[in-house]
């Protein structure tokens, strides 16, 4: 199960940095992410607790707010960063 969440979290991490200045519509690009970030959540939900998993999902969370805030989602981009932040705290 945590090969599969660390999976889940690095997809997310390497699409929004890639996708942050490469020109793609914001739709597209919010749709592979909104996905990915689906994924990532059922993953957590289903009992992933290791340090480093958790880790993971709030760097992905952080990288996804920086790409949603350069794409003009200012509100989305928000969750994402309080989730990250949370995370981190915890």
């Amino acid at each position: 199960m945590t090969e599969a969440t660390q999976a889940a979290n690095s997809l997310i991490f390497d699409m929004a940095q890639k996708f942050r200045d490469r020109g793609l519509p914001v739709e597209v690009s919010r749709d592979i992410l909104d996905r990915a970030q689906e994924l990532q959540s059922k993953l957590i939900e289903s009992g992933e607790t290791a340090p480093t998993v958790r880790w993971n999902e709030a760097a992905a969370l952080d990288e996804l707010a920086q790409t949603l805030l350069k794409q003009g989602d200012t509100q989305a981009a928000l969750v994402a960063a309080k989730s990250s932040r949370s995370i981190f705290r915890g």
